[in-house]
């Protein structure tokens, strides 16, 4: 067993840091910090910025839970693992995900609600994003870059100011729900890759008729997608609808998916419209035409 020590605040136990009692409002970890331990500095009242140092690898959950005055902390080169609702709560307003991280546990910077800005590096290998992430910050804008193989249910979900979505290359998968909530949205893009697009992956309002009808430019490659669940016509509608470009794919279903596509259509016309607006596209008003709609 490491021996517990005691310095200045900190309690250690070989290179973790188990807990800090001091009451300072500006606090820098001692180099050679592998890990902060669950609940290290939670419902800490005082702490407005935290320096972490470059040996740190790992934040374990809950470490900084409910901080609400913490609005400053650097994450070192070498993090790889942020954990389950490691800053939940806080008064965070940027952060800075550097290349090295791997994984960011569900609910880390969840309710984080003065949380602006989010820059994710492309990471070394990959990262897996968990659900709830940043659901209910303060995002306006949010880049997944390369190399982030997977995000977990409602992510962003519940973001008041999300205007914008990329997705770049290498996302297998998307969760459920992803942009649940997310009234200020305007544009998604999602890239080649992707294999799973569920039925609430991108719903905006939980119902199948809503479904990113909000947002005025969707960018979704149909060709790449290996599963369509509920079903082909479904996971088709939530992005031809609302995207407005993808009227030649849907030759690519069956009859029963083109009827329903067609009942569809022609029962939501006016609504389609209204809702498109000038982003209607070629494809969907030669359809229209065709139709006599």
């Amino acid at each position: 067993m490491a021996l517990l020590r005691n310095t200045n605040g900190f309690q250690f136990a070989g290179s973790t840091l188990l807990y800090y009692t001091g009451d300072a409002s500006v606090v820098s970890i001692p180099d050679g910090v592998i890990k902060i331990a669950e609940e290290a500095f939670a419902n800490n009242k005082k702490l407005e910025k935290i320096v972490l140092p470059d040996s740190l690898e790992c934040i374990e959950q809950n470490a900084f839970i409910k901080c609400k005055k913490l609005k400053d902390v650097n994450f070192p080169q070498n993090l790889k693992k942020i954990g389950a609702s490691a800053f939940k709560e806080c008064g965070l307003e940027s952060v800075h995900i550097p290349t090295s991280v791997e994984v960011i546990e569900k609910s880390a910077f969840q309710f984080c609600k003065n949380l602006k800005e989010v820059m994710i590096a492309p990471p070394k290998t990959q990262l897996i994003v968990g659900g709830y992430v940043f659901q209910n910050t303060a995002i306006e804008t949010i880049v997944f870059p390369s190399g982030v193989v997977e995000i977990g249910n409602y992510a962003v979900s519940s973001c008041q100011n999300l205007k914008h979505i990329y997705i770049q290359e290498k996302t297998a998968k998307l969760g459920e729900n992803l942009v649940y909530l997310d009234s200020t949205l305007e544009s998604v893009v999602i890239p080649n890759g992707v294999k799973t697009l569920k039925l609430k992956t991108l719903a905006t309002d939980g119902m199948l008729n809503g479904a990113l009808c909000c947002a005025s430019k969707i960018l979704v490659p149909l060709g790449s997608l290996k599963t369509l669940q509920k079903s082909p016509f479904e996971a088709y509608h939530i992005v031809s609808i609302a995207a407005a470009t993808y009227m030649e794919n849907v030759a690519q279903f069956g009859k029963k998916e083109q009827k329903a596509w067609d009942a569809y259509i022609a029962e939501n016309a006016d609504q389609i419209r209204e809702k498109l607006g000038d982003n209607l596209s070629a494809e969907i008003a030669r359809y229209f035409a065709d139709k006599g709609l």
